[in-house]
């Protein structure tokens, strides 16, 4: 875009070779740009005691994944904030490097005077005051603090996004009909769908982190399991255990030590030729790759737990703890996406408050 439909506009005497190279350094340029910016949303958030797992970049920007939700209204602040201010410095530090690079290098002034104004599009875009901006992040800690209602005031900052989203589909859409650019049109359309999809779901995660709230692994970890011994052949496995118990994944324990998970998906990339020779030691998804939790762990742990690694995706062992540490990797319960699930439709039937 920024190549074909941006520069030549500006310098029509650029050959397609410059304009191309022009455009590519300008478009990483920008992401370090989204980097920094989500950096200092990240940094802010560390200084103020959450976590935050990893920065995703996209095309239409970044997002810092936080596990846990904001403490104070103060934090909210700070952490909204901080991005936007990040863009600021850099839309000057690029603007002065344009009027300085003006008269000496036309190819670098203009990178410099694209960055300069990305980066103050990019902080109003941010600003505007709908969930999940960083504008709808500073509505909501402004609620919030005057309400003290975390809930009411997600909710009241997601349907703002929703409003600014559906706004932008719809001036997408104009756009296209009325010849103005079918690109940019689609990419206004494409910002404000996701955007209506990101309020969405950071509403539903707010109230799910609420149903949450209060109870631990222990409260819902399965503990009438069967477990494997690891120099079992994969046909008595299938034949004694598989097809007689409701049972995904297996616990392989060796005198009472857990070594690892045996599951079906380990299973199924076995020929079944193999099975008499092979041993659930052989197939088996050691300890070391496992992703465990304590039994008083927060549910909300729990439910970033299941969601992190490859591990058949379905099963999670549950670990007793003494002080916060493993006791001698004895196993005391299983954890399973199907217990969490069961958890919350039954809570949501009783109407149970947090």
């Amino acid at each position: 875009s920024v190549a074909e439909s941006l520069f030549p506009g500006y310098f029509p005497q650029w050959s397609g070779t410059q304009r191309w190279q022009a455009g590519i350094i300008a478009s990483l340029l920008l992401f370090i740009s989204v980097i920094v910016h989500e950096l200092c949303h990240s940094l802010v958030a560390q200084s103020r005691g959450m976590e935050v797992s990893n920065i995703t970049l996209f095309a239409f920007g970044g997002v810092s994944m936080m596990k846990g939700e904001d403490r104070r209204p103060s934090d909210e602040f700070l952490m909204a904030v901080a991005g936007p201010a990040a863009s600021v410095v850099l839309a000057i530090l690029f603007g002065v490097a344009w009027k300085v690079l003006e008269p000496l290098n036309e190819f670098a002034a203009a990178i410099a005077a694209y960055l300069a104004v990305l980066n103050v599009a990019l902080v109003a875009f941010n600003m505007i005051p709908g969930f999940p901006l960083d504008g709808g992040r500073v509505l909501r800690a402004a609620l919030w603090g005057a309400s003290g209602d975390l809930r009411g005031a997600t909710r009241a900052a997601s349907v703002i996004g929703q409003i600014v989203a559906f706004t932008m589909i719809f001036a997408g859409l104009m756009a296209i009909i009325s010849g103005q650019g079918l690109l940019n049109g689609m990419w206004i359309i494409l910002i404000g769908w996701f955007l209506n999809n990101a309020a969405e779901n950071s509403y539903r995660q707010l109230v799910l982190q609420e149903r949450l709230r209060g109870y631990h692994a222990r409260d819902i970890m399965v503990q009438d399991f069967e477990v494997v011994q690891p120099d079992l052949t994969l046909r008595r496995f299938v034949e004694e255990y598989v097809l007689r118990h409701n049972q995904r994944a297996f616990p392989v324990l060796d005198d009472g030590h857990l070594l690892g998970l045996m599951t079906l998906t380990d299973l199924k990339h076995v020929p079944q030729e193999k099975w008499d020779q092979l041993t659930v030691k052989h197939m088996m998804t050691g300890l070391t790759k496992l992703q465990t939790v304590r039994s008083d762990d927060e549910l909300q742990r729990v439910l970033e737990s299941l969601g992190d690694g490859d591990i058949n995706q379905k099963t999670r062992t549950v670990l007793k703890t003494d002080k916060g540490v493993v006791d001698n990797g004895r196993l005391v319960g299983m954890v399973t996406r199907s217990n969490l699930i069961n958890f919350l439709r039954v809570r949501e039937e009783l109407r149970l408050r947090p």
